[in-house]
């Protein structure tokens, strides 16, 4: 009985180290954007007046694994949830289920961040255009 109860309680625990690594590997990708306001060399939307040098030894050491490391996590996190699920029916419900999860927040905040971006890049190169309906089709036409 307890070695079911065990089995049970292993395949339904959360792996927290994962959690830990996904902080970790995001608290890299902020630290990163923000080093791009104050580099001098790599591009960026905005710069700072106070730039350095030395900030993109720091990006560039980060930079060839930043987004491998949070997809490489993210597809361990999908493993260990997959783990859970048996059966073709409750399999596809869950990539259903996790597509719209992962999907529809990115899509309506591309959205918003793109018509705020060009909003912001029109006011900073003196073309005031500040109706955000006209920038987002724009923006969106141009792409």
């Amino acid at each position: 009985m307890s070695t079911q109860l065990n089995a049970i309680q292993s395949t339904h625990s959360r792996h927290y180290f994962i959690d830990w690594l996904r902080v970790i590997a995001f608290a890299t990708l902020i630290f990163y954007h923000i080093g791009m306001l104050y580099s001098q060399n790599l591009g960026f939307h905005f710069k700072s007046n106070y730039t350095s040098e030395h900030v993109e030894y720091f990006m560039l050491l980060f930079s060839p694994w930043r987004m491998l490391l949070i997809w490489f996590i993210s597809g361990v996190a999908l493993r260990f949830m997959l783990d859970k699920v048996s059966g073709y029916k409750l399999c596809a419900l869950f990539v259903l289920k996790r597509s719209i999860f992962i999907l529809l927040p990115p899509a309506g905040g591309a959205m918003v961040n793109c018509a705020f971006s060009a909003l912001c890049r029109n006011a900073s190169t003196r073309r005031y255009r500040y109706d955000v309906l006209a920038v987002l089709f724009s923006v969106f036409r141009y792409q």
